[in-house]
């Protein structure tokens, strides 16, 4: 993006911040799939435990970034991985149900989540359907109520068709 001066004063349009960060989202995706070629990443991402560094399925599930929580669950992270931090030991599910994405809570359920595994952060303790009780999700609350009583078919991350994804969700 050129430089205006409406740059300079840290006002743009949300127009312009729109299309620069669609454009920027396209460059990211095409640089984690290339850096998800590499077999030592592939062997990472299947860990049980991220401790102390970024976990990326983690991080895509706290933004609600269903695309890039595809890539990665077809490239193999473990959707019932804990990210264990100061103060935090959470999966996917606890991040996506407590930031309040509920598509992203239904890819991990349908990819094999556990929806029974405990975590906490700081004071805030349970599965994930208590934290998103706590933050009053009710879409969320309900998700989880029903997966507790029908267990969601489960897809094989290997046939995730991200075309249609939205579509299934």
């Amino acid at each position: 993006m050129p430089y205006s001066p409406k740059m300079a004063t840290g006002i743009l349009k949300w127009e312009d911040s729109l299309a620069t960060n669609i454009l920027l989202i396209d460059i990211h995706k095409k640089t984690i799939k290339k850096i998800l070629d590499n077999p030592d990443v592939k062997r990472d991402l299947g860990k049980d435990s991220w401790k102390d560094t970024p976990a990326p399925l983690h991080l895509a599930s706290a933004a609600g970034n269903v695309e890039i929580m595809a890539v990665l669950i077809s490239a193999g992270a473990n959707v019932n991985s804990y990210a264990v931090g100061i103060g935090a030991w959470l999966t996917p599910l606890h991040h996506a149900a407590f930031q309040g994405h509920v598509d992203g809570v239904k890819l991990l359920l349908k990819c094999g989540a556990d929806h029974t595994l405990e975590g906490f952060q700081d004071a805030l303790k349970g599965t994930a359907l208590e934290f998103a009780k706590k933050k009053e999700n009710k879409a969320i609350v309900d998700l989880l109520e029903a997966a507790r009583r029908f267990p969601p078919k489960k897809v094989d991350p290997n046939d995730l068709d991200l075309r249609r994804l939205s579509i299934q969700l």
